[in-house]
């Protein structure tokens, strides 16, 4: 008689990822990166912040990768009102330059940082936890 065997263990839901970076080829990076790490969906991935509330509102994403300098939009005051109006969602920012640049009101919005050169496998679990942390206090 053989027993058959259950799976004790829940996976956790997947997090639905939005990129938004002017660079092509730094977004094409990010773009593997997502799509390669398992519990992870890219959702979008765009050049520009130009109607990213309608993309928002179509895609649902948990966490949304941000460019800081782009030449239509302050990633940093973009940040601010994603949170704002989307309290549940995990917004990284991303730049070439430290965080010293980053206004500290960015900061209490509850808006992650990280330097473009140090983002990889690692940074991308690190947000699973903000995002498991936003999805319960929504």
């Amino acid at each position: 008689m053989t027993a058959a065997v259950t799976s004790s263990t829940s996976r956790a839901p997947q997090v639905r990822v939005l990129v938004i970076d002017d660079q092509a080829a730094y977004r094409d990076a990010v773009t593997t990166v997502v799509d390669t790490e398992s519990g992870f969906e890219l959702v979008a991935a765009l050049a520009s912040a130009s109607g990213v509330n309608q993309v928002i509102d179509d895609t649902r994403p948990d966490l949304v990768l941000l460019d800081v300098r782009m030449p239509d939009e302050d990633g940093a005051a973009l940040a601010v009102e994603l949170r704002r109006d989307h309290p549940s969602l995990t917004v990284l920012l991303m730049s070439v330059f430290s965080s010293d640049e980053i206004p500290c009101e960015v900061f209490a919005a509850g808006v992650q940082f990280v330097e473009k050169e140090n983002f990889g496998a690692e940074i991308l679990l690190r947000m699973r936890i903000e995002v498991e942390r936003n999805r319960s206090v929504a």
